[in-house]
């Protein structure tokens, strides 16, 4: 009998008791109003609707009354690429990605694994693309003995075959 008297106390319905809430009325003395609101919108910049300008050389403020969007993309002035491997005879070439404003400077820096020093030249250099030759340096020889087999010694060695030649492009400035 206590059992089932202590289950019936247990299981018996609980008494909700209704919470009557009395609103409190928000102190609005601090928030902005409709006029000030409007004066800080209207000092906000719109987003501009062209693309950014390049960088420069020389730096400016600027006039605009747009602000950046914040998916912009800035025009790059420089171009940095991979010519591929070159053939037998050395060359190497290169088209950018999109045409340079002016002939860039470019700067070709071959890539290399092996122990003989690779010198890159370059023979075009165009708001398109450029070319240049890849030779392998050589070393003086320790045993020339006289002037003419000095004047004769040809630094360039042989063309330098199967590099991959990095190429760097920057506009010039002066």
């Amino acid at each position: 009998m206590r059992a089932l008297i202590l289950i019936a106390a247990v299981c018996a319905p609980s008494v909700a008791h209704a919470q009557i809430v009395n609103p409190i009325s928000a102190d609005t003395s601090q928030l902005a109003s409709k006029a000030e609101l409007a004066t800080v919108q209207s000092s906000l910049c719109p987003p501009g609707t062209v693309a950014p300008q390049t960088e420069a050389v020389a730096a400016a403020a600027g006039s605009a009354s747009t602000c950046l969007r914040s998916d912009a993309r800035l025009p790059r002035i420089t171009r940095a690429g991979m010519a591929p491997p070159t053939p037998s005879t050395g060359d190497w070439a290169i088209t950018w990605s999109s045409p340079l404003p002016s002939p860039p400077v470019t700067l070709p820096i071959p890539m290399n694994t092996g122990t003989q020093p690779i010198v890159c030249n370059v023979t075009s250099s165009t708001t398109t693309g450029a070319s240049g030759r890849c030779w392998l340096a050589r070393t003086l020889p320790a045993t020339i003995l006289t002037l003419t087999a000095l004047l004769s010694f040809d630094p360039n060695g042989a063309p330098a075959a199967g590099i991959t030649v990095q190429v760097l492009a920057i506009p010039t400035t002066q």
